[in-house]
């Protein structure tokens, strides 16, 4: 887990989002450049809706549900390309894809039933690993 520091955490009146995406840019651009890129699978998710709802309502598999859908961006040279998934994943994905992975077992009953999010990612033909390398320039911030 990468967390930024707290005045880069992107909330909206409270830090600088431009700042906070440029912070998230200089990260991953250093670990396309790295040797670790090849096997790597990174998982961009936001902690909160943002107070914007919309037309989808929220899964109720037990007592605390899913809530709001959030954004979740898979940056990896195995992810597919141009790939929009439309499962429904939940914060536990994350989790059970790591223990899907490295074979670990899961940790509790929400990751065991949750999806490993495997449809977003293509293990069977190996990628040009230069070519998947998306480098991002950062922004000015005012």
């Amino acid at each position: 887990w990468v967390l930024p520091p707290q005045t880069l955490d992107e909330h909206p009146g409270m830090n600088s989002v431009c700042e906070g995406e440029n912070w998230t840019v200089r990260f991953i651009n250093a670990l396309m450049r790295s040797q670790y890129w090849k096997d790597t699978a990174v998982f961009i998710v936001w902690d909160d809706f943002g107070g914007l709802y919309d037309h989808v309502p929220p899964p109720h598999y037990d007592i605390m549900g899913l809530g709001p859908r959030v954004p979740l961006l898979v940056i990896s040279p195995w992810a597919r390309s141009g790939y929009v998934d439309h499962h429904t994943y939940e914060f536990s994905s994350v989790l059970a894809f790591i223990e899907n992975a490295f074979g670990t077992g899961c940790l509790t009953p929400r990751d065991c039933g949750a999806d490993p999010m495997l449809g977003a990612f293509d293990f069977d033909d190996p990628p040009n690993f230069k070519r998947r390398q998306l480098l991002l320039e950062q922004r000015q911030c005012a």
